[in-house]
């Protein structure tokens, strides 16, 4: 087989198909976002198993960029310059806002599914993820909604969390957020608990990556916290709650409207409500399929980059439009959901 620019696969042999798109799929699948990463996954292997038709037309390569930043450019460079794919669907902020530079060099048609403003004057990525400002948005009307005025915030050291703390503030009125601090390690989430009890917020917004809200949330809960707690998407996973010991009962967060006929049919596939990131992993394939649909032979990388941008599609996370106005991002909606829903 000869591979095009794009990442085709050209076949001489009788009955196969012409052209074939290669899409990479750079997911983190070990370490602190494995289950971003799984649920991705899951989530693509769902609509490739939906419309096989589309998954004769593509070929997937799947690496783990989990482990540590480093490893995770690696296996992304080792899917663009060793199996030569045409496309790719990312995960983990570090490693996307690392890899961008290569990938508008190489002209690699990117989906990132990531929470940061990765995407922002890029060529070839798109964010297909809720901006951060969307989710602060949602936030900040609920805050106002129920009067509450003092904030704090406790970020764990990772872009997208950073990324949420930041549009959260720019949104709040001058002195509601009252406590801001990062942490490096889950040692320090202790000594945090005591001086946000200590202050008595109304609310404390936590940005953290799995396992650490647990901590705080229980350890606020043992100083006689009555606030109202706030996460992130990472709470829909089951680890999550069931190291809280109901400490984080009530706590609410932002989340991406699915559609019902999805979440139907993802408890009739796996008896469970899906989880952070698998909806944007169909879609990601959903928009790979329609972008396909436009092309009879191989699309050239700006002919399927232009491709990926549209307006009105409608898919898992419902209907919405690609906006450069979004900083190159789709502009997913956020609302507000409770971890008792």
């Amino acid at each position: 087989m000869l591979l095009t620019a794009a990442g085709e696969c050209q076949s001489t042999k009788q009955g196969e198909p012409l052209h074939k798109l290669r899409i990479g799929l750079a997911l983190a699948l070990s370490g602190g976002a494995k289950f971003i990463g799984d649920n991705v996954q899951r989530g693509a292997e769902l609509y490739l198993r939906q419309y096989p038709e589309f998954a004769s037309r593509i070929e997937t390569v799947t690496e783990d960029v989990g482990p540590s930043t480093p490893q995770g450019i690696g296996a992304v460079r080792k899917l663009i310059e060793i199996d030569r794919v045409g496309a790719l669907i990312l995960t983990i902020s570090p490693v996307t806002n690392a890899v961008a530079p290569l990938i508008d060099a190489r002209k690699i048609p990117s989906l990132a599914i990531v929470g940061d403003d990765c995407a922002k004057g890029r060529e070839y990525m798109i964010k297909l993820w809720m901006p951060a400002g969307n989710e602060a948005r949602a936030v900040r009307d609920y805050l106002e909604q129920k009067k509450i005025k003092r904030v704090a915030a406790v970020t764990t050291e990772q872009d997208s969390m950073l990324a949420r703390t930041e549009s959260l503030k720019r949104l709040l009125p001058d002195g509601a957020m009252v406590f801001e601090q990062r942490i490096m390690d889950v040692s320090e989430l202790p000594v945090m608990a005591a001086r946000i009890a200590n202050l008595s917020p109304q609310a404390v917004a936590m940005n953290f990556m799995p396992g650490q809200s647990a901590i705080l949330a229980k350890r606020l809960r043992e100083l006689g916290y009555k606030g109202q707690l706030i996460g992130t998407a990472i709470l829909l996973e089951p680890s999550e709650m069931e190291g809280a010991s109901g400490a984080l009962d009530g706590t609410v967060f932002p989340d991406s409207p699915l559609t019902d006929e999805f979440v139907r049919m993802h408890r009739r596939e796996f008896g469970s409500h899906p989880g952070a990131g698998t909806a944007n992993g169909y879609d990601a394939m959903k928009l790979f399929n329609q972008a396909l649909r436009q092309f009879e032979g191989a699309a050239a990388p700006e002919e399927l980059n232009q491709a990926l941008r549209v307006k009105n599609f409608s898919g898992a996370l419902g209907t919405y439009s690609f906006s450069r106005e979004a900083l190159n991002s789709y502009d997913l909606p956020a609302v507000m959901r409770s971890v008792n829903q």
